[in-house]
């Protein structure tokens, strides 16, 4: 994919730990941003779009948000200040209320709903499918999705997970996939999104829902 050469503001990538970032920062640049790793506040705050990546277990992660004391900088950041924010996987899920990851543990609670598991006794036994889902799925996204914006109804995109959410209130979802269970697969919500699976290593597909969010991202700035 080749660079956009609109500008985009200050991209920041929050770093707590918990996932790949020289992958995500890899993606932004081939389409021409360069992001701000961070874990600051104040850069944090005064960023013109946030990204939140995470791989790995929701008690964890809801640790070391709260170790670094971020928990209130991304609420400030994604609900007051209505700075452009998406999560990516893990990073999604902690929007949530909570999880029944390894016990019951509360999340962010921005957005309705919350990360249950897969429940494999309502699989096709003839499918075989396994958990953790990983691999490339199929995505089936709503015609007015900001994040799948010039892409086919039906598009893939590559998963590693054992929880997602499965309903939301009000209904936030502008993606589903199907794995033995409907899941969702990516919401937005005003200036908040989120995706399920890795964009970054989605190949074009996912480069074109990273570039659709920055095109969010460069009108939100233009209203301003």
């Amino acid at each position: 994919m080749k660079a956009r050469s609109e500008k985009t503001g200050r991209v920041v990538v929050i770093d707590c730990g918990l996932g790949n970032l020289s992958s995500i920062k890899n993606a932004l640049v081939r389409i021409g941003v360069q992001p701000i790793i961070s874990r600051n506040s104040d850069e944090i705050l005064s960023a013109d779009a946030i990204i939140f990546p995470g791989v790995g277990a929701f008690a964890s992660a809801m640790k070391k948000i709260s170790a670094l004391g971020l928990a209130e900088t991304i609420k400030t950041a994604a609900v007051e200040r209505k700075i452009p924010f998406l999560g990516i996987c893990l990073g999604m899920q902690v929007l949530f209320e909570g999880s029944e990851e390894f016990g019951w543990h509360a999340g962010l609670g921005i957005l309705s709903g919350n990360v249950a598991a897969f429940d494999p006794t309502k699989f096709d036994s003839k499918l075989q499918l396994r958990v953790p889902h990983v691999g490339w799925n199929d995505v089936s996204s709503a015609p007015n999705s900001l994040l799948f914006c010039d892409m086919p109804e039906e598009t893939c995109f590559y998963f590693d997970h054992s929880f997602a959410v499965f309903e939301t209130r009000p209904v936030l979802n502008p993606a589903t996939c199907d794995y033995g269970q409907q899941f969702i697969a990516a919401v937005e919500f005003e200036n908040i999104m989120g995706v399920q699976f890795h964009p970054e290593i989605s190949g074009r597909l996912g480069h074109l829902l990273l570039a659709n969010f920055l095109s969010f991202v460069r009108k939100a700035e233009h209203a301003n």
